[in-house]
């Protein structure tokens, strides 16, 4: 069996934000867990425009970065 890449005409932003879309039309609740960093700020972004297309008023994240938890 072969392997070739098959390119798709379409944007990653668009796909990105109709997966989005996908889980709030299959999931009772989404949460966002953000780190600070350059690609969970992306994501929040982009779920943040999908849920004011949707008419929602906030969205789930949590902040989450190993370099402030606490050990005893």
């Amino acid at each position: 069996m072969s392997r070739y890449k098959q390119f798709i005409n379409r944007d990653v932003y668009s796909v990105a934000k109709e997966r989005i879309h996908h889980l709030y039309d299959i999931h009772d609740t989404v949460v966002v867990c953000f780190s600070g960093g350059k690609d969970s700020q992306v994501l929040l972004h982009l779920v943040w425009e999908v849920a004011q297309e949707r008419g929602l008023k906030f969205v789930n994240a949590v902040f989450d970065h190993d370099e402030f938890m606490l050990n005893p």
